[in-house]
């Protein structure tokens, strides 16, 4: 055993002493102390009450602005006819009438599976609604009990959305509920007041499919698996989602998702009256004569708004762009990332939804903010901005005629291809990285 003096313990102790000053001068040099936290909380939590002020301010000026006017420029907010308030809920309760949504009537609006009207069909019990009285849908809302159904509709829906999108962020309780108040207060919300559109509900359904597909608990992600095999028997589209399974190698609850989506789909044609095999045939031909009234982009989300010569390659460019967009993705190592670009691939790849559908766009951005963001990131804050801001202009500018919607649908198309370029890149990465680790393991060892 070696012997040692007091000084040796002396001079040991010293030396450990100044390393730990020295590692405390370093940490503080680069930013890794307890004030240097401090400080980047507060850059973080700017970031989220800079994004949520900004829309709230927004909107305040929108809302004076449209009371100074209300038939200005500023009722663009809401969908073009001014009459038509609610008419997206009152419509489909008026298709649904006699459990027949597929075979009268305006065949270009019936490309909903039957679920959708099935669940709205109790309140075609509150009106004398006629298949001869087109406008009894409008007539309705004037009625005592459709009104107050609409209205309760709506707020049961919203709180769903909102409660849903509080339980997906992690940010602290003023900054959540500050967060919350921007969505409710976005032009995306204000259309979607006005249309009283199902896609609240689907997209309050996936909120929580993305709160909980990975959970740890069993019973919570197969409640996830749930709500987006319901969205999608809803809107069809946000079967898309389903990919997050897939990225994340949940074979169990893929297959779940599969078998709920067929049940939830196919199911309610038998619930229909008439035949089932003629209620499908009928489904699937209103989905052609929806596909090709809208077949221009009437309503629709899509690259044509800002670039006219794609026009022509609607037809193949989306769907190419997609299926590449589904690819790369999955090798973006933040999640919001990959949430955005596949529900950017949801928005952009058809030309049948209309912009209601960016409230899908809720859920990336509240997983951005989950990150606690710096000041670095302002860029994508102010993108953010520019999708949700409810401000409405029309200015014409060299020939170009600049509104609102052709801005966000600028801002939503260059995003889409900016997630794009990034996500071949980390594709690549990624294969290079992969390739590179299988030359090191098979090389052989040569060492004595």
């Amino acid at each position: 055993m070696e012997n040692y003096d007091s000084k040796d313990i002396l001079r040991a102790e010293m030396s450990v002493d100044t390393s730990t000053d020295a590692s405390e001068r370093a940490s503080k040099s680069i930013g890794t102390g307890p004030g240097a936290d401090a400080g980047l909380s507060r850059n973080r939590t700017a970031m989220t009450l800079f994004f949520a002020l900004t829309i709230l301010f927004a909107t305040a000026v929108w809302g004076v602005l449209f009371l100074k006017n209300p038939a200005g420029v500023q009722r663009h907010a809401f969908f073009k006819d001014p009459n038509d308030w609610f008419m997206d809920f009152y419509n489909v309760v008026y298709y649904g009438i006699g459990r027949t949504p597929y075979s009268w009537g305006n065949l270009a609006e019936r490309n909903y599976l039957p679920l959708a009207f099935l669940i709205l069909h109790p309140f075609a019990f509150l009106y004398p609604y006629s298949v001869e009285e087109i406008y009894s849908p409008y007539l309705s809302r004037y009625s005592q009990y459709p009104a107050i159904a609409g209205a309760v509709v709506l707020m049961v829906w919203c709180l769903m959305l909102v409660y849903a999108l509080y339980r997906l962020s992690e940010r602290p309780e003023l900054e959540k509920l500050l967060m919350l108040g921007a969505f409710l207060c976005s032009g995306v919300m204000l259309f979607n007041y006005d249309r009283l559109n199902e896609v609240i509900l689907a997209a309050a359904l996936l909120f929580f499919y993305l709160k909980f597909y990975d959970d740890e608990k069993p019973a919570l992600r197969y409640f996830a698996v749930f709500c987006l095999a319901f969205a999608a028997a809803l809107k069809l589209t946000p079967a898309v989602l389903g990919v997050l399974l897939l990225y994340k190698k949940q074979w169990k609850e893929a297959v779940v998702a599969v078998i709920l989506g067929i049940a939830l789909a196919v199911g309610p044609f038998f619930m229909l009256e008439g035949s089932f095999t003629e209620n499908v045939r009928l489904f699937f031909v209103d989905m052609v004569i929806q596909a090709e009234a809208y077949e221009d982009g009437l309503f629709g989300i899509n690259g044509h708004y800002v670039i006219e010569a794609l026009r022509p390659h609607l037809v193949v460019l989306p769907w190419l762009l997609g299926i590449l967009a589904l690819v790369t993705a999955m090798y973006f190592e933040e999640r919001w990332k990959q949430l955005c670009l596949v529900t950017l691939m949801l928005l952009l790849t058809t030309n049948t939804q209309s912009y209601y559908c960016f409230l899908y766009l809720f859920a990336p951005i509240v997983l951005f903010f989950n990150l606690r963001p710096g000041m670095r990131r302002i860029g994508w804050v102010l993108v953010f901005i520019a999708l949700l801001q409810p401000l409405q202009y029309d200015i014409t500018a060299y020939g170009l005629d600049i509104t609102n919607y052709t801005v966000t649908n600028t801002v939503a198309v260059g995003l889409y291809l900016y997630l794009l370029g990034d996500g071949m890149v980390s594709m690549i990465r990624c294969i290079r990285q992969k390739r590179n680790n299988s030359t090191v393991i098979s090389e052989p060892d040569i060492s004595i």
